[in-house]
């Protein structure tokens, strides 16, 4: 009998016994199942493949067929009415990352459309909605895991009010930039040329980032 496993959100790895590994790796259409045998597969290579069916699953249950193509090394689901388009060389996910097993999601909805320039690599666990506006990231641009970039903030407050959705505003990433892991862009924001903004940065109230600038943390900026 198996002793219990550890569960990695998509994937489920049980220590070896009698040279048997179990594992499995949930999808949101299906299910995949494996033996590993002793002397057989690498678990390396099954982990890939493991990978591999998770990706084929999010674009199964997307609904957005994006313009131009991407590399994607992790799984990642496109959602909504809207529009992606990539550019030239564009990389999503890396199996060298933290996270390789969750599901990073595009949503475009009422009409709002992502654009990602040439050369754009952003790490795994990312989130982005586009809600009627824009979300560009412009070319050569580098972002970390866990990355968000929201162009609304959702329902208000107000336990009276919290049916109403605010105005949606666009986000711009300025060519060149690097953002560091677990940052979150919100709505407004512009990020200018060159810039770098560091680990666990928050861009909030449609803030202009001056091209060439350094932000490592979010006492850097002045909010008002």
């Amino acid at each position: 009998m198996l002793k219990q496993g550890v569960f990695h959100r998509f994937c489920l790895i049980a220590p070896p016994q009698d040279g048997v590994v179990l594992a499995i790796a949930y999808g949101a259409s299906s299910t995949s199942y494996a033996h590993i045998k002793k002397g057989g597969i690498a678990q390396e290579a099954f982990i890939m493949e493991m990978i591999r069916f998770l990706i084929d699953d999010a674009l199964k249950n997307s609904n957005i067929k994006p313009l131009g193509s991407a590399r994607l090394s992790t799984p990642v689901r496109f959602c909504g009415d809207g529009e992606v388009i990539f550019g030239r060389s564009v990389a999503l996910g890396t199996i060298k990352g933290p996270s390789i097993m969750s599901v990073s999601q595009i949503v475009c909805i009422n009409g709002g459309k992502v654009v990602f320039g040439d050369n754009v690599r952003v790490n795994n666990n990312f989130f982005i909605i586009a809600d009627t506006v824009s979300v560009i990231i412009e070319e050569d641009t580098v972002i970390g895991a866990n990355f968000k970039a929201l162009t609304r903030n959702g329902h208000r407050i107000e336990h009276d009010r919290r049916d109403e959705i605010d105005n949606p505003k666009a986000i711009a990433i300025r060519r060149n930039v690097w953002i560091g892991h677990d940052c979150t862009v919100l709505k407004g924001t512009e990020i200018g040329t060159n810039s770098v903004i560091g680990l666990g940065v928050t861009l909030s109230r449609g803030v202009i980032i001056e091209p060439q600038s350094i932000i490592k943390m979010r006492n850097d900026l002045e909010f008002g």
